[in-house]
């Protein structure tokens, strides 16, 4: 249980921090910018700003040997299932998540990635 209240944590800041990332930015169209929200290894979460608008738009493009990013349902919602706290112009969208590092000889990884801001 306090494993999932620490990954919530994680979860909630990353939110917090891309929300005052877009909200300092001086104009919309000069970066974009989305808390990457891995779950449940939210250990791996980060908060992307883009500068290239072509690489956000292709950002959540992953269709490769390596990687896959496949849409969640639109009726499922982290932010909901967790109880986070997401300014209302953050948008919000999900993937789960199939990975295969062969470098590793592990098994693949699966999980979910959710983008939340812009």
């Amino acid at each position: 249980m306090q494993l999932n209240a620490l990954r919530r944590a994680i979860a909630q800041a990353h939110v917090n921090v891309a929300a005052n990332f877009m909200a300092a930015r001086p104009r919309e169209e000069l970066a974009k910018v989305a808390a990457v929200v891995c779950w449940p290894c939210s250990e791996w979460s980060q908060v992307c700003v883009f500068f290239d608008l072509d690489y956000f738009r292709s950002f959540e493009v992953r269709d490769g040997a390596q990687q896959r990013w496949t849409p969640l349902p639109t009726n499922r919602s982290l932010s909901r299932e967790l109880g986070l706290r997401v300014p209302v112009r953050l948008r919000e969208r999900g993937y789960h998540e199939w990975r295969l590092d062969p470098a590793s000889g592990a098994a693949p990884q699966e999980g979910e990635v959710w983008l939340i801001g812009d």
